[in-house]
């Protein structure tokens, strides 16, 4: 049951190294593209894989010292290390190569954001607790808030050459 402690807390472990690769794969494409707009959208999907893992980290040590929750808006605030938490890895699931495109980029990227959707949504659905099911739905919205925004974003380059990225509509944290 994803609500015992132990469960969850290998539950956190996997999705916060699902959220570094998703870091170290945007700060690779972002050093790859050329167009600003291209790499403002990649430094914005940095710093929200960034705030979740934050948040991770922040669940997983309270839940570690005391097998509860924090509530969403504590684990945003909290002083929260996840460096001191997990070691630095990456997963292999989500790789940068150089001779990669964008579009096959972006296409990559919107599997691993829909993979992360999924998820973090299997996860609520499955959780009893309201603190980590609240925990599990917000990072569930974030994750489809990117593909749409990497989708936009493909579908703009592809059909019409160019990049497209709105800061306004860019993904912001509630």
């Amino acid at each position: 049951m994803i609500d015992d402690p132990s469960e969850a807390l290998a539950a956190i472990e996997q999705a916060a190294r699902n959220e570094r690769a998703g870091i170290s794969f945007y700060r690779q494409a972002e050093a790859s593209v050329r167009d600003p707009r291209g790499k403002a959208m990649y430094r914005s999907l940095v710093a929200d894989e960034e705030v979740h893992l934050h948040i991770l980290s922040a669940e997983y040590d309270r839940l570690n010292r005391t097998g509860d929750w924090v509530p969403l808006e504590k684990a945003r605030q909290a002083d929260a290390r996840m460096a001191d938490l997990f070691p630095d890895e990456v997963s292999g699931a989500l790789l940068f190569t150089p001779d990669m495109s964008d579009l096959e980029a972006m296409k990559l990227a919107m599997d691993f954001e829909r993979k992360g959707h999924e998820m973090y949504d299997m996860a609520a659905r499955g959780s009893t607790n309201p603190a980590a099911a609240n925990v599990y739905r917000f990072l569930a919205r974030e994750e489809s808030r990117h593909f749409e925004l990497l989708q936009k974003s493909h579908d703009y380059l592809a059909n019409n050459g160019i990049w497209y990225f709105d800061d306004v509509q860019a993904p912001q944290l509630d």
